[in-house]
C-alpha cells in the first residue's frame, strides 16, 4: 500500500505519497537520513525521500518486484523477486544514482 506516518506513536497517521509514481509499497529502510521506498511496478520501483517522507523522488531500478532493502554503511541492497523480469539482489554504493 501507500506509506504513511505518524508522529504520535502511531494515534494518528499522514499519508506521505507525493511523489511515489505507483501505490504498491512493500518494504522501506532507513540510512542515516534517507528513506526509501520500494514495491512493485513496470516502472520506476525504488524512492528516495531526503525530508521524512515528504517529498519522494525515483532513483532506478524498473520492471522490478522489490521484496526487500538492507542498509549496510553507504551500500544499500534490493532483493527483488526472481519470478518478474530479472529478480535477485541489487547493489548502489550512491544512494540509488547507480545500480549493480
Amino acid at each position: 500500500g501507500h506509506v504513511f506516518l505518524s508522529t504520535n506513536n502511531g494515534k494518528s497517521w499522514t499519508e506521505i505519497n507525493n511523489g511515489l509514481s505507483f501505490p504498491y509499497i512493500r518494504t522501506l529502510a532507513i540510512s542515516g537520513t534517507n528513506l526509501f521506498a520500494g514495491g512493485f511496478s513496470l516502472d520506476d520501483v525504488v524512492f528516495l525521500s531526503t525530508n521524512n517522507g515528504t517529498n519522494w523522488s525515483a532513483i532506478g531500478l524498473t520492471q522490478k518486484d522489490v521484496l526487500s532493502f538492507a542498509v549496510s554503511g553507504k551500500n544499500l541492497f534490493v532483493g527483488c523477486d526472481y519470478r518478474f523480469l530479472g529478480g535477485g539482489v541489487f547493489l548502489s554504493t550512491n544512494n540509488g544514482g547507480n545500480w549493480t
